[in-house]
């Protein structure tokens, strides 16, 4: 398939990577060094939240999909150029927790 560009790309085309669940220590780790607030960090205060428990920093999230997207992108026989100036819309629709099951999904809007 060789290298993908712009162009390669048709209305429709999506991807999704393969699931990963989500680590307990490993999603604490990365919340207590990055985004320390008590919803991502102290399972007290998280349990009088609105979210009633941990919950993953969005950084947090939005790093397994990088982690999982390469499973699409980066491949020997596909790797996609660089397209420029994405137009990112994050939402994160419902909070992330350990032991959640994900995946990545790549739609590209034309």
């Amino acid at each position: 398939m060789g290298m993908m560009y712009f162009q390669d790309f048709n209305v429709g085309d999506s991807w999704t990577s393969a699931e990963y669940t989500v680590d307990h220590e490993e999603m604490l780790a990365y919340n207590r060094t990055n985004d320390p607030w008590p919803i991502h960090v102290n399972p007290e205060a998280a349990a009088r939240s609105p979210f009633g428990g941990l919950i993953a920093s969005g950084g947090y999230t939005i790093t397994l999909m990088y982690r999982l997207s390469h499973e699409i992108v980066n491949q020997p026989d596909r790797m996609w150029a660089f397209l420029g100036g994405f137009d990112w819309h994050v939402k994160f629709v419902e909070p992330v927790r350990s032991g959640d099951l994900t995946c990545s999904p790549i739609c590209p809007r034309l």
